[in-house]
């Protein structure tokens, strides 16, 4: 059925189209200028019945508002919630919520705590967060802020990844990922990461400096793309994931990128394409 028929709009598009032909064929100005104003008027009745009418049942010009705000810098999403009473109705609604990444309004420090070396890794596992680098290791009880000793260092010295279900330690050439009290699980060869971690169906998404990698939980590649620059060795990608998206942090870019798990680039923020100058 033809958008036509559906808006049943038949009758004033035959007589447009018998008013096209008496435009070509006019001799008189008068006439010209009296079925243009004709044509006019249809056309004008024609858009204010489109724009009443929901053709589609869904709200179409919200979503495309916020879609079009999504690839916008933050505060362009703030200024946005000021042009109009509809505007800032729409960016408040739980599909803007859902769509739009919004700073929280306040953050406080609650307290700090000194724990006497720089970390190169920090890692949560059951109800204590560890901090390591290659020499020192430390623990600290989120129950009450202790900070203790831990005697297992060479247990976590290579933990890069830890969450509720997996801890992942890197060795020479493997991945090994084990459960929470260490027992091993399985292997991935792989020789660099830059970021990693497990989502909730199982997948262990890998990034290098080279290209990004997904594997099922027993080792299988599930897909895997090329990454920009490659070669550039401050090339450091940190991932996170938000429902079905890969955030990816890369620091040589001064970028976020935001991928699909098909490999489509949804969307970034900050310089892409620009590398640092040291």
């Amino acid at each position: 059925m033809s958008v036509i028929t559906s808006f049943k709009i038949i009758n004033e598009f035959s007589i447009i189209e018998n008013n096209i032909k008496k435009i070509k064929s006019s001799q008189d100005i008068l006439t010209f200028r009296l079925v243009i104003q004709d044509s006019i008027k249809l056309l004008s009745f024609i858009l204010k019945l489109v724009v009443r009418k929901n053709f589609f049942q869904k709200d179409i010009p919200s979503e495309l508002l916020i879609n079009a705000i999504s690839y916008l810098p933050y505060e362009y999403g703030k200024i946005c919630q000021c042009v109009c009473m509809s505007w800032s109705k729409n960016l408040k609604t739980n599909l803007s919520k859902k769509t739009l990444l919004y700073k929280p309004i306040n953050i406080f420090l609650k307290e700090s705590l000194n724990i006497g070396f720089n970390a190169s890794y920090m890692f949560k596992i059951n109800k204590h967060i560890y901090c390591r680098n290659y020499l020192y290791f430390c623990k600290i009880n989120t129950n009450n802020f202790e900070l203790t000793t831990d005697n297992n260092f060479f247990s976590y010295n290579q933990v890069i990844y830890s969450d509720n279900n997996y801890i992942c330690t890197l060795k020479p050439e493997y991945l090994y990922i084990c459960s929470l009290n260490m027992e091993y699980i399985n292997k991935i060869i792989i020789n660099q990461i830059s970021g990693l971690i497990i989502d909730n169906n199982n997948n262990v998404l890998v990034s290098t400096r080279e290209c990004f990698r997904i594997y099922k939980i027993n080792g299988l590649l599930v897909k895997e793309w090329k990454l920009s620059d490659g070669n550039h060795n401050f090339g450091s990608r940190n991932i996170e994931l938000n429902g079905n998206e890969i955030f990816m942090i890369y620091y040589s870019y001064n970028c976020v990128n935001v991928f699909s798990y098909g490999e489509e680039l949804i969307r970034y923020w900050g310089d892409f394409g620009r590398v640092w100058k040291f």
